[in-house]
This record gives structure tokens, sequence and C-alpha cells, in this order.
């Protein structure tokens, strides 16, 4: 007789519902607050910081700008710069307007130069001695800027870490005054200035600009100062030298040897830069350099003095740093000729009992002073030479 085999009972569906009732799925909010009990401390904090960073950030950003906006209100607008009056000086010239007389300059011996006149040995020189990355940055070199404060603070020295484009502004518009105002207003119109003009223009600026002893300002300057030629005739070590002179324009007469020093040093930078070949720096430093000082001469001296006289008359005692360009009447061959006669003519006068001669030569038609010699030596101290 077959046994009945007992069946499993049934689980009750009421305890099978009430039990996946209670798996209730949580919440994002609760999701993230778990996670969040559950992450590293050092990430917990580094959130933090991350987020107080963004804030100072923000604010120091406002702050900037707000800085930025307070020094930028009175500053000078850089297209200014263009028409702004430059002191220059003036130069006087015989009748062809070739033969330089004089060049007058009592606080400035300046002329304006364009830069295709000016030779690119001193373009190269300057760019690689005072800013080696001119043509890359804006207005300011934040790199450079960082290694001198560093090296200024290691060593107590004081290392520039300027541009050229911010030495422009600070000899020009700003002053050369020591404090935190105006180096920022110099670094606002250092960006302002690139810009405005290009790279050249800016070149132009600082190499009309810059001291190069005495009071000569420019490389034309300097250049006939030292050379007695135009600064688009520079010869490559002439061009090394005139670049290392601003940095201490006082070096061209208390220290000619740290000068010539520094020239060589110029050469070397010129070379690791790739401007010329280390052949070429070490040919120009063996090139023998003269420098001729010829910022007193005055050809026909008493002749020159009077046109002063008379230009003092029509434009004021200022017109020496007016730029002017004034031709004159005088023949510069025949004032040669006056001088000699002068000269070979004082036995003959001394023989007489005369001390002293004096020529002038007029155009008999116009009445134009041709040469004029107002005594046998100007220069002599002991008769007072330079009266006419």
């Amino acid at each position: 007789m077959p046994h009945d085999r007992p069946q499993p009972k049934a689980k009750p569906v009421a305890s099978q519902k009430k039990s996946s009732t209670n798996l209730k799925p949580l919440s994002k909010s609760e999701v993230k607050a778990d996670k969040k009990k559950h992450q590293p401390r050092w990430k917990r904090w580094g959130k933090r910081l991350l987020l107080v960073g963004a804030i100072g950030l923000g604010v120091a950003l406002l702050a900037g700008v707000a800085v930025f906006a307070w020094f930028a209100k009175d500053l000078p607008s850089p297209d200014q710069l263009e028409n702004r009056v430059i002191a220059e000086s003036t130069k006087i010239y015989d009748r062809t307007g070739e033969h330089l007389l004089y060049e007058t300059g009592k606080d400035v011996r300046r002329t304006y130069t364009k830069i295709e006149d000016i030779s690119p040995y001193m373009i190269q020189a300057t760019v690689a001695l005072e800013d080696k990355n001119f043509y890359n940055h804006r207005g300011f070199d934040p790199i450079a800027l960082m290694r001198s404060a560093g090296i200024n603070v290691a060593t107590d020295r004081q290392v520039g870490g300027s541009t050229i484009t911010q030495q422009f502004v600070k000899l020009a518009i700003v002053g050369q005054e020591r404090t935190y105002s105006r180096k920022i207003k110099e670094l606002i119109l250092s960006i302002e200035l690139e810009r405005k003009y290009s790279k050249d223009q800016i070149l132009e600026f600082y190499l009309n600009e810059a001291g190069y002893g005495g009071i000569n300002l420019g490389v034309a300057a300097a250049s006939q100062s030292y050379f007695d030629k135009p600064p688009k005739d520079l010869t490559l070590a002439e061009a090394a030298l005139l670049a290392a002179i601003p940095q201490k324009p006082n070096r061209v007469t208390q220290d000619q040897e740290a000068l010539f020093t520094r020239k060589d040093y110029t050469l070397d930078r010129m070379a690791e830069e790739g401007y010329i070949t280390e052949d070429q720096a070490a040919a120009a430093k063996l090139d023998p350099i003269e420098l001729k000082r010829t910022i007193a001469k005055k050809d026909a001296p008493h002749f020159v003095d009077h046109v002063i006289a008379q230009l003092e008359d029509d434009f004021g005692s200022n017109f020496i740093n007016q730029g002017l360009r004034v031709t004159t009447t005088l023949d510069y061959g025949k004032q040669a000729i006056a001088e000699e006669v002068i000269a070979n003519g004082m036995e003959k006068v001394e023989r007489y009992g005369g001390s002293n001669a004096a020529l002038v030569s007029l155009d008999t038609h116009t009445g134009q002073v041709l040469a004029m010699v107002g005594s046998k030596n100007y220069y002599a101290e002991d008769y007072d030479g330079q009266v006419n």
C-alpha cells in the first residue's frame, strides 16, 4: 500500500510581502552622507583647502583689479609718447649743411634717431645685455622679476629684473623713485606700451632715452661723442661698448677698465643668444677702441658764438634744447684759409708791436659772413681769446 509522502508547507504570502517591504532604498543625500563618512580625512581637508584657496584667489584677483584701476586712473596715456616734447640739442652747420660746427647742450645732448638709422649690432647688443626675452614678453618678464627678487633677498645685492620696456617707462615717464607705487605704475604702463607699440618702436624709444654718460642721452649723442660717427656706422666692438654704458654711466669717466670688461661680457652674451658667432666675439674683443670724447668740439668758434647770440635773441635761451638744425652762411673751406692766414701772420703782427689779430670775410653782393676769426687763439686764457 503506497505511503503518502508529506508535502512541504508553503510559506505564507503575507510573510514574503512583509520581508520585501523592509528593504527601503537609500536617498541620494543619505548615500552622499555615507560616502562622506567613510571618506579619508585627508581628502575631506584637501577639498576644504581647495575651497579656501579658490576663495582667496578670487579675492586676490579682485584686489589686483582694484589696485590696477586705482593706479591706472592718473597715469598718462601711451598715445602721448609720440607727441611728447623731447629735449634735443641744437646743431649748427656750415652753408653746405654737412659740416657740423657745433652741437649745443647745457644739460642734455641728444639727437632723436630712427631705428633704421641705428646699427643692428647696437640693437642686438642692447637686447642681449638688457633683456634677452624682449621679443617674447608683453611688457614685463615674471621669471626675471622672481629671479632678481631672489638674488636681492639672498645676497643683499640690487639686481634688476626690469625689461627694456620697463626701463624706458622709468626713464621717460614715472621717474626712478624707489617705491612700490612707482613700480606698479611702471608695470601698468609697460603693459599698455606693449599693446600700443611694436617692439621696434619700443626699442627706438629706449635707445633715444637711455643715458650714456655725462649729458649724452640716446645712442646718437653717445656715438658722436665717443666715436665721432653716426650710430648706423658703429662696429660690433663699439656697439658692445656703448650697450654696456647705461647700467653704470659713470664707468665712462671713472672706471674704463670695468667698462671694457663689460664690453667683452656683452660680446659673450651676443654669442650666447645667437646674434654673432663665437669667432666674431673673439675678434671683436681684440678690436682696438679709442674713446674720442669729442663733446667740446667747436669749429669756427667766434662765428658759432655770434650765431648762438642771434639764436638767443630770436628763440630765447632755451633754444639749445629745442633740437634746431641751423644752416649758416659760413664757408668752411674759406674758414680754414682764414685761420691759416691769422696763424701765419702773427709773427709779422708781433714784429710791429701787435698782440692779436682778427679776420672777417664777407660776400660783397649779399653781405653774408663766409669766414670769421675773432682772435689768434680762441682758447687762450692770458688775453681772453674768446672775445671777438
